[in-house]
């Protein structure tokens, strides 16, 4: 039996703060949806795990979502099945924006016309996150039917505390900055300010570098070597000319 609420933002905080951790399922995440229908909003819980389509779950429409529980990731999907994600993934701290609506981080800037159809959710523990809700993920490229890798790479403004993550493939493709965290908290007035890079899911062999031009490397994070780089004190605008590159490498 899946639990759906439609009700204002306000509510929710209210109710999310009256039920302690101890009584909410460990094996459950909440899932906050906003409608883009003023302040209204839908609130609720999949199992961690599994992709979970809005047949069963609710939320099948809306214009951002967002989770309270930390160490979760989740990814909303444009089909039933989980192979075609929806804009970025979301976490505690970071909602996920549908259109670029609410691309300042302000979804009162999000009508109902921007709404999107939503196919399915898929929540895991962050270092699961990419085999278990990313599994189904096609290529879009390519006459060949095998699936895509990816690994998800957070930045961060570590001067003002937001970050952005974001799903980036493992062919090698270069990905703009720009585009890539368009959709999180970083994006602001056209800027994308940042400090630093980390893995933020299983990055098992993984290197991943950024370019600046295609040419210059600016920062690079590998595991298990340095899975987390601080590239500046200062944040540095890396919006346009910035791109990001990730790589798998298979051991001996």
């Amino acid at each position: 039996m899946k639990s759906t609420l439609a009700l204002s933002s306000a509510t929710l905080l209210c109710l999310a703060s009256a039920f302690p951790l101890s009584v909410r399922q460990a094996d459950q995440v909440n899932i906050v949806l906003q409608t883009g229908d003023g302040d209204s909003a839908q609130a609720f819980d999949i199992d961690i795990g599994k992709i979970i389509p809005t047949s069963q779950s609710g939320g099948s429409s809306g214009v951002d979502a967002s989770i309270g529980t930390a160490g979760v990731t989740c990814q909303a999907f444009k089909d039933a099945a989980g192979t075609t994600p929806l804009d970025s993934p979301f976490t505690s701290a970071n909602a996920v924006f549908f259109n670029q609506c609410g691309a300042n981080g302000d979804a009162t800037s999000c009508v109902l016309a921007d709404a999107v159809a939503i196919g399915a959710y898929c929540c895991a523990e962050n270092a699961a996150f990419t085999a278990t809700c990313l599994a189904n993920v096609k290529s879009n490229g390519g006459s060949g039917s095998g699936n895509v890798q990816t690994v998800t790479v957070q930045f961060a403004n570590d001067v003002t505390g937001t970050s952005g993550i974001a799903n980036i493939p493992l062919d090698g493709s270069s990905v703009s900055l720009g585009q890539a965290y368009r959709n999180t908290h970083l994006f602001k007035d056209g800027t994308l300010f940042v400090t630093s890079l980390q893995f933020t899911g299983d990055s098992t062999n993984v290197a991943c570098e950024v370019l600046k031009n295609e040419i210059t490397k600016v920062a690079s994070i590998a595991d298990p070597r340095a899975d987390f780089q601080t590239f500046s004190k200062t944040p540095l605008n890396w919006e346009t000319g910035f791109t990001i590159n990730c790589t798998l490498s298979h051991s001996a």
